[in-house]
């Protein structure tokens, strides 16, 4: 629906700014963040403390956006929609590492990379995808992200931790049918041309 689209995790935007600044403080503090990894369901993750600094954070936020008209959601729905995804999104981006800080000959920033993008990049010792396409199709099956919930906390240790928090966050608060639909998008994209580039290097050795 448009009015999800009103809603944006990105860089400059105050929902994604609270996040990033929320998750560079766990970085800071070791113990709240491997109590949020530890969590196996979103439900343990709301008797985190750390996780309501980003609820309280987040709320306050849509409250003013909702006061202001900024966008279309009633206050009930967009509560909702918080209470239901927030601890999932809070709990990934734990397991998340934070981003390494900018050298100083002023490299250029890296576009942000998406999480099916990820997944269907090839391992660096060969052999296929970092996920696998039996795995990812069972990913594309979840139509909640309660459900999605378990197979990415392992999917995020097969990629080393690594993955852009604002994007996570936002397919997550978003997911439905087209959110699926761009995963396997992204995912295929990847594989196929992980797969051409290694046509490529063997038919040059």
């Amino acid at each position: 629906m448009a009015d999800k689209r009103d809603i944006k995790f990105a860089s400059g935007t105050e929902w994604g700014e609270a996040l990033r600044k929320w998750h560079s403080r766990l970085a800071d503090n070791r113990g709240d963040r491997a109590a949020l990894k530890k969590c196996k369901s979103p439900v343990q993750v709301v008797f985190i403390p750390a996780f309501h600094e980003i609820y309280q954070e987040i709320t306050t936020i849509g409250r003013a956006a909702i006061e202001e008209k900024a966008i279309k959601w009633s206050w009930g729905k967009l509560e909702k929609r918080i209470r239901d995804r927030l601890p999932i999104i809070a709990s990934l981006t734990a397991l998340v590492k934070p981003p390494e800080e900018p050298n100083k000959g002023g490299e250029a920033k890296r576009k942000p990379v998406t999480l099916p993008s990820q997944m269907g990049t090839a391992r660096s010792s060969g052999g296929g995808p970092v996920v696998s396409d039996l795995r990812f199709r069972r990913l594309l099956k979840c139509r909640t992200p309660e459900e999605l919930y378990p197979a990415l906390r392992r999917i995020i240790g097969l990629l080393e931790s690594q993955a852009d928090i604002m994007i996570l966050a936002q397919d997550i608060f978003d997911w439905n049918e087209e959110v699926r639909k761009r995963w396997a998008y992204e995912y295929y994209a990847a594989e196929y041309y992980a797969t051409e580039e290694t046509k490529q290097e063997g038919s040059e050795s």
